[in-house]
Order: structure tokens, then sequence, then C-alpha cells
């Protein structure tokens, strides 16, 4: 929901983080391994052309797995989640903990009742990519000092 404060003239996007807010983003059916998980979203912010987004979510009891397909930091906000990796290493998430996930992994998730998250997503961008802008950054710096 957006704050009341803002107005015309705002340049930054001042949000409530309100669960109540929270719309239905069903899990892919595919993707469900056990129980009846219902997950809900709320786009917080979109930057870039939809390079970067910060996302609110929440989600009921149930196992699924997940396939990332930008790079993904979460911070859980509330309840709790078991996340096992591809390699079988099980990382249990609970208020305050962060967790990162790369573009083309997958993980299963565990919810055993309820879990709410911030998802800070962005695109990934190939190694060349950021060889050239950190080159062309460091031009930047020396002409305009």
């Amino acid at each position: 929901m957006t704050d009341q404060t803002q107005t015309a003239d705002s340049i930054f996007s001042l949000m409530t983080l309100d669960k109540d807010a929270l719309q239905p983003a069903p899990i892919d059916p595919s993707w469900v391994l056990d129980g009846d998980p219902e997950a809900k979203c709320q786009k917080i912010s979109e930057i870039g052309d939809y390079w970067t987004a910060v996302d609110h979510w929440s989600c009921t009891a149930g196992k699924f797995r997940w396939f990332y397909n930008l790079d993904e930091t979460i911070l859980i906000l509330e309840g709790e989640a078991f996340i096992t990796d591809d390699n079988g290493v099980e990382y249990h998430v609970l208020p305050g903990r962060t967790l990162s996930f790369t573009d083309g992994t997958k993980a299963v998730w565990t919810v055993p009742n309820y879990v709410r998250k911030i998802a800070f997503n962005q695109r990934s961008v190939p190694t060349y990519l950021h060889k050239f802008c950190r080159a062309v950054n460091k031009i930047h710096r020396m002409v305009f000092r």
C-alpha cells in the first residue's frame, strides 16, 4: 500500500508492508510436491526496466519446488521454512535470516505452517557486462573528477 505522505513531486517510493494487501499468486501446480500451499504477493518496487524488483510474499503450509529465473535474496519476516538445494543441503530460515539464490537454480521449500518474506530480485548480468561497466565507470571517474 502506498504511504499517504507521498505527493506528485515525490522522488522516492514509500511503502508500508501490509500482509492484508497481499494478492493471490498461485504456485505452479506442477511444482507442488505435498499439501496445498497458498502463496500471496505484492510488488513493492521495480527499478530499471524490470532489472530489479522487490516483492512482499507469503505462503501457507506445503512443500514445493521453486525454479529461480532471477537472482534472488530473501529476508524472512515471519514464520519459517526449510529450503533444500540440489546438493541436499537444508537451510532453516527464520525471521531475520537471509538466503540468496542464483538465477537458474531450484530449491525445495517445506513450509510447516506459514512463511512471509521480502524478495529482492535482479536479472542476472553476464560477467563480461560487469567488466565492461566497471571499465566505463573507471573512465567516467577519471574524466569527471
